[in-house]
């Protein structure tokens, strides 16, 4: 957008400028005033006005916007003031300039609404590429495990597969769709995370049977896929419940929540649970794990935050899109000391609009 400009008109148009280069925009800006007196007298009201008027309103725009302008055109009418007032103005003439100036008002305020645009757009663009940087970089570096992985399951079996026993085969088949089900989670919640900034997110509230949701999780994680972290249904759980939510936006919640969980503990039981409280619903997902600390609890919803656990926790994307989830929906999420690790909830009202 501006890469063809000039450092300096870059800087001035963006706002963006070091302290002394800013001093020297002001004392032009000053200087540009002081002139105006100088420059009506010597020269003449019939051609100056028109012409160098916009110079220091559209100077004072880039730099201070609206107050700005608003000052510079209070001071130009102050100058017209002492001019009839020292007799060397006629009030037609006067009246001819206030009109000028209101007009120079109108013309500045159109420019500062464009300026503020381009300034609002310029910081945009600029933040969805850091955006798009930043999830590239740590996309490339999450998935750079899941593929050592794989390609060493592969080898494994390319040199040892007539040797090895059937039930040692398997496993190393579980273990690389596990790494491929991982990459396959990471690549969606990536492709969601842009999807969700460029259109929005609008959930679909239907009727839905809390059994369905926790079954299209459990598909997601197989037992064969990770044998350390059985995934269970608390006993107590009333699976029969219907709900109006979003079944794919929860559903999807609740699978970052236990890709998360396996993500983060070397072993244990990860439990799903549901239960309606004072009008709301609540879905939670436990683990087994170290916890997540006081200090790290609100800050990992964040995009790209990855708290202060042990294990990298993904890109950061997964606790950030179960958050803008819950939220679409007029709910929250967040995260207390659970039985034995950590108790993620996604607490959302009964009657979703």
């Amino acid at each position: 957008m501006t890469r063809n400009l000039p450092g300096w008109l870059k800087n001035l148009l963006l706002g963006e400028m070091p302290a002394r280069h800013r001093r020297a925009w002001l004392v032009l800006l000053w200087t540009l005033l002081v002139l105006v007196p100088f420059a009506d007298y010597s020269l003449g009201r019939s051609a100056f006005h028109l012409n160098l008027y916009p110079v220091p309103v559209a100077l004072s725009i880039f730099l201070f916007g609206h107050p700005g302008l608003f000052s510079v055109l209070i001071l130009l009418v102050f100058y017209h003031l002492v001019q009839v007032g020292l007799q060397l103005e006629a009030h037609a003439v006067l009246l001819n300039n206030l009109a000028q100036l209101a007009l120079t008002y109108v013309v500045g305020l159109l420019c500062t609404w464009l300026v503020d645009s381009y300034r609002a757009l310029y910081e945009e663009k600029s933040k969805l590429a850091s955006t798009r940087h930043e999830l590239l970089l740590s996309l490339t570096h999450e998935l750079r495990n899941p593929l050592f992985a794989i390609r060493g399951i592969v080898r494994n079996l390319a040199r040892n597969l007539k040797r090895m026993p059937e039930d040692q085969v398997v496993l190393q088949l579980n273990e690389a769709q596990a790494a491929i089900a991982t990459i396959n989670r990471d690549v969606e919640g990536l492709t969601q995370v842009f999807r969700v900034d460029l259109c929005g997110l609008e959930p679909q509230i239907k009727p839905t049977k809390i059994r369905e949701i926790f079954n299209a999780v459990l598909k997601r994680h197989p037992i064969e896929f990770a044998p350390q972290h059985p995934i269970v249904i608390a006993s107590h759980c009333d699976q029969d419940k219907i709900v109006s939510v979003d079944p794919l936006l929860v559903q999807q919640s609740l699978d970052n929540l236990v890709s998360n969980a396996i993500r983060h503990t070397d072993n244990g039981r990860i439990t799903l649970n549901f239960e309606s409280r004072e009008g709301r619903n609540l879905f939670s997902v436990e683990d087994e794990g170290p916890g997540i600390p006081q200090q790290d609890r609100e800050r990992i919803f964040e995009r790209h935050d990855q708290g202060s656990r042990e294990k990298a926790m993904g890109f950061g994307v997964g606790l950030y899109l179960v958050r803008l989830y819950a939220e679409a929906q007029g709910g929250r999420v967040g995260v207390e000391e659970g039985a034995v690790g950590a108790r993620f909830i996604i607490d959302l009202p009964e009657e979703t609009s």
